[in-house]
């Protein structure tokens, strides 16, 4: 019987060598998760904030681009308003022309 007892507290310490090994082991594999968790973590957090600067980067350079595409457009207005203001300038020379030309057909006759 004290044999048995024996056969089986042996067998008991094995179990619990066996199980505090195991546990170690996850411990340690615990332990490496965390870790690489904070490290995504922290890598996330950086990425996240390139993200934004680079969101931000473009939202100004969009609002540039509006600017001088809204320059753009007033110029070409501007240019446009003088164009037909040289070419009403350029028929009324044109009329004068005729006129004078009339003028001295009729001087010459």
């Amino acid at each position: 019987r004290i044999k048995l007892i024996n056969n089986r507290q042996e067998e008991f310490e094995k179990q619990i060598k066996a199980t505090k090994q195991e546990q170690n082991h996850f411990q340690h594999e615990k332990h490496t998760w965390d870790v690489q968790r904070e490290q995504l973590s922290m890598q996330f957090e950086d990425h996240h904030g390139h993200l934004i600067q680079q969101q931000q980067t473009i939202l100004k350079s969009q609002f540039i681009i509006q600017e001088k595409q809204a320059q753009l457009d007033e110029d070409r207005q501007c240019l446009q308003t003088k164009a037909e203001y040289l070419e009403q300038m350029n028929a009324e020379l044109e009329i004068l022309q005729d006129q004078l030309n009339n003028e001295a057909t009729n001087a010459s006759s």
